[in-house]
């Protein structure tokens, strides 16, 4: 993943593809500054990825990513 939305990612989210809720959700990454990268082994085989801000808006989104392949994810 890489951050190149200008401003701080401040948590990226990880749900199953199966979940109706997010109680199960699980958090990846926090505090991913601006210009960053990182990988990120998925801990399920389908998943729904949300990146939000400081404000709690997401402001980035990835549905249905199945692994393997690898994923490449840049956040504008």
């Amino acid at each position: 993943m890489v951050n190149s939305t200008g401003e701080t990612i401040d948590r990226i989210v990880e749900r199953s593809c199966e979940a109706n809720d997010d109680s199960n959700d699980r958090v990846l990454a926090r505090e991913l500054k601006t210009g960053r990268s990182l990988v990120i082994p998925l801990a399920v085989t389908c998943s729904n990825l949300e990146a939000f801000n400081k404000e709690g808006r997401v402001i980035g989104r990835q549905a249905e990513v199945s692994t393997p392949p690898d994923l490449y994810w840049q956040i504008y």
